[in-house]
C-alpha cells in the first residue's frame, strides 16, 4: 500500500509546506446504531399505549375511602430458629377444666417459705461462739504496733530544724537592729503623731472646702489634686498608727 503524505509535494515556488486536511472519521455502523435507536424509542411510547382506561368502575363521591379501609402492604416475617424468652406466665385454669376434688391450691407448685423460715426458727441451735468479723488475711495488723497514731520520727526531726532556724533568724534580726540603733516607737510618741497628722488633716481639710465649686483653669486644677492627694497620705499614716498590732520602729539618721 502507499503511504500518503501529510504535506504538499515540492515547488519552484519557495512556500511554506502546509499539511493536508484528512477527511472526517465516520463509523461504519452509524445507519445501524440510528435504526436501532429508533426501534428502541417506538417500543418505550408502546409500552404506554397498551394501560388504557381502568376495568373497574369509579367508586361513588357517597362512598369515598375510610379510615382502614385502603391496601396495607404485609410483610411475613422470616422464621427464626433462636428461642425467644416469653416472661408471661401460663393462663389460669378453666373450672371446667379442673379434675373432680382438685382445687386451685392444689395446682399452686411455689414453695410457702413463710411456713418453711417458721419451721427452721424452731429447729434452730443458739450459736454460742461470734463469728468473725473478717478474716484472718484482711484483719488490721497495723493498728496494734507502738507507731500507730503517732508522729514519725523523721518529721519530728525536721520540725526541730525549723524551729531552731526561726530562732537563729530572730537572734540574728534583733543583734542587727541593736547596732543599727533601731528602736520601737513608745505609746506617747505614737499619740504625739497622731495629733500633728490630725491637726495638718484639719488644716487642709480647711483649704479644701474653701475652693470654689467651679473649676475652670488650670491652677484650680492642680491646687485642688495637690491637696487630696495630701489629704489621701495623711489619712493613710493616720489609719497606720491607730492599728495596735503592728510595731513601728524608728532608725537613726
Amino acid at each position: 500500500m502507499m503511504k500518503i503524505s501529510r504535506y504538499k509535494a515540492d515547488s519552484q515556488d519557495d512556500k511554506p509546506f502546509l499539511p493536508l486536511k484528512l477527511k472526517m472519521y465516520r463509523s461504519k455502523f452509524q445507519k445501524s446504531i440510528k435504526e436501532k435507536e429508533k426501534e428502541m424509542k417506538t417500543a418505550k411510547h408502546l409500552q404506554h399505549k397498551t394501560f388504557g382506561f381502568a376495568e373497574l368502575p369509579l367508586p361513588k363521591p357517597n362512598n369515598f375511602l375510610k379510615k382502614d379501609e385502603g391496601i396495607r402492604q404485609h410483610y411475613d416475617r422470616p422464621q427464626t430458629s433462636h428461642h425467644r424468652c416469653n416472661f408471661r406466665r401460663p393462663p389460669i385454669p378453666h373450672l371446667d377444666e379442673l379434675k373432680k376434688g382438685q382445687s386451685m391450691q392444689d395446682l399452686k407448685t411455689e414453695k410457702n417459705f413463710k411456713f418453711i423460715n417458721i419451721k427452721r426458727a424452731k429447729s434452730a441451735v443458739l450459736r454460742n461462739k461470734p463469728g468473725p468479723k473478717c478474716f484472718e488475711q484482711m484483719a488490721p495488723v497495723y493498728i496494734h504496733s507502738p507507731k500507730y497514731g503517732k508522729v514519725p520520727r523523721y518529721l519530728e526531726n525536721i520540725n526541730e530544724q525549723f524551729r531552731k532556724m526561726e530562732i537563729e533568724s530572730k537572734k540574728q534580726h534583733e543583734e542587727g537592729r541593736n547596732e543599727k540603733g533601731i528602736r520601737a516607737l513608745t505609746q506617747e510618741e505614737k499619740n504625739q503623731l497622731l495629733d500633728g497628722l490630725r491637726h495638718n488633716w484639719d488644716i487642709m481639710q480647711k483649704e479644701y472646702q474653701k475652693m470654689p465649686l467651679l473649676i475652670d483653669t488650670v491652677p484650680k486644677q492642680i491646687r485642688k489634686t495637690r491637696l487630696e492627694n495630701n489629704l489621701k497620705s495623711l489619712e493613710r499614716d493616720i489609719c497606720l498608727l491607730n492599728t495596735p498590732s503592728k510595731c513601728i520602729f524608728i532608725v537613726p539618721d
